[in-house]
């Protein structure tokens, strides 16, 4: 069977963008990061429902998942480190012109330092110790000598920084060092250990935090190593915790619609059909509907996919944030005409009344009576013009009164639902009927999907 390379979704966004100065974009009130070196810049994002790409000219900078929640921060970590190796260079190159303005010689041992393959940033903070401690005049002299004598060690710096001092008869540069009792009082008071043993994941978990143990111990692994700051490390957690709740919200939303296993709408052939509307298809993909409170219908014979493309709207319409509610048509009135008194009826028609998408699957495939017409009725009047009603069916409008024979309330029924309904027609032969594929060297080229 081939699958389609059409997407579920007509989501499709290709626009500029500007980077702001930490280098992240906003797309749909949410902030997606780019590498550092694009901050202030305007580049070009593309979107569709599954990722967010960001683009400069025809180059890839960045790629995400696409978050549907708001006002997301969804952060790649190599662009944090990125930023953070960028900072610490700065730093060094900060340390390196000091270095520069009070003894321009050792612009000399930089280059010996670099033949000899040494560790510029490590050599760079050893040697801003060594400034500190004897300070400009020593070390311009100092650096001078080792120029002049060809040395190039780190170590031989300081120990001509020492002879100097000692020459000056200046006071030896040590830090200051209290006897034990002294140290003892010299400590803020606090109930805290350093080596009290703690469970960070299940302290987290306490106060109601659902991010998983796995997780919460990669980001504190990863924050170790990035040295990042208290509001960095908050601003990951609340990120990790808000994408973990959107997860959980999704799947039991998804459980209580109970649209159950739906295939994935790649799958679905578009040229198996004789006749479909696939462009009204990939509008009602945009969900303008729910939002108007339009219904749909699909009319097809069994086993032309309707059922396939209802739940992949049911479904698109839950990652969107929207309440659905899916049944078969006749698990819908058995389970309404069930309820014994009135007051029950009323607190049962909630469960289809309220949904913003409610999804009746296969009307004309069992007979119905005249009650069920009514509970069918009241359900189609009281979302009529507020939410959308999905149904799939084979059957015409006009025999629609064959399924509810002796029923008032039919043309009323039809008149409500298709006041504001869009309906797409499916004209092809069951899916599930086809003959097998003949081999790839047959002559007659076959249907597949």
């Amino acid at each position: 069977m081939l699958t389609s390379h059409w997407t579920a979704f007509n989501t499709d966004v290709v626009i500029p963008v500007a980077v702001d100065k930490t280098a992240f974009v906003r797309f749909d009130t949410n902030s997606y990061s780019v590498p550092a070196e694009h901050a202030s810049r305007t580049l070009t994002l593309v979107a569709d429902e599954r990722l967010v790409r960001v683009l400069d000219k025809d180059t890839e900078v960045a790629r995400h998942d696409r978050s549907y929640g708001r006002k997301r921060v969804i952060e790649d970590l190599a662009h944090r480190r990125a930023l953070l190796d960028e900072k610490r260079a700065a730093r060094d190159a900060r340390g390196r012109d000091r270095l520069h303005a009070v003894a321009p010689r050792i612009h000399d041992l930089y280059l010996r330092w670099v033949d000899r393959g040494r560790n510029l940033g490590s050599v760079t903070a050893r040697v801003m110790l060594v400034l500190d401690r004897y300070g400009d005049d020593v070390f311009r002299t100092a650096v001078d000598d080792v120029v002049d004598r060809g040395l190039h060690d780190p170590s031989a710096l300081e120990a001509v920084c020492e002879r100097l001092r000692k020459r000056s008869a200046a006071p030896v540069a040590v830090e200051p060092r209290f006897a034990d009792h002294v140290s003892d009082r010299d400590v803020i008071p606090t109930t805290w250990s350093p080596t009290m043993p703690v469970d960070v994941p299940e302290l987290l978990s306490s106060i109601g935090l659902r991010v998983s143990r796995e997780a919460i111990h990669a980001l504190i692994t990863e924050m170790t190593k990035t040295r990042a700051s208290p509001t960095q490390v908050c601003e990951r957690l609340a990120v990790l915790e808000r994408n973990e709740r959107d997860r959980r919200n999704l799947a039991r939303r998804t459980t209580t619609a109970t649209i159950g296993t739906a295939k994935p709408l790649d799958q679905f052939d578009w040229t198996w059909p004789r006749t479909i509307d696939r462009a009204r298809y990939e509008r009602l993909c945009t969900l303008a509907f729910v939002d108007d409170g339009h219904n749909v219908l699909l009319r097809g014979q069994p086993g032309t996919g309707k059922t396939m493309l209802a739940q992949n709207l049911g479904l698109l319409a839950l990652q969107k944030g929207h309440s659905v509610r899916f049944s078969t048509l006749a698990a819908a009135l058995t389970d309404l005409l069930r309820q014994e008194s009135m007051p029950a009826l009323e607190r049962r028609l909630r469960r289809y009344v309220q949904p913003d998408v409610l999804i009746l699957d296969e009307l004309g495939y069992l007979p119905q009576d005249v009650r069920a017409a009514d509970a069918l009725y009241n359900v189609i009047a009281r979302r009529h013009e507020r939410a959308s009603t999905i149904i799939t069916t084979n059957l015409a409008y006009k025999q629609w009164a064959q399924v509810f024979p002796s029923a008032a309330c039919i043309g009323a029924l039809v008149d409500r639902f298709a006041q504001h309904c869009e309906v797409i027609d499916i004209d092809a032969d069951t899916w599930r009927g086809r003959e097998k594929p003949d081999p790839p060297s047959a002559s007659s080229r076959r249907r597949k999907r």
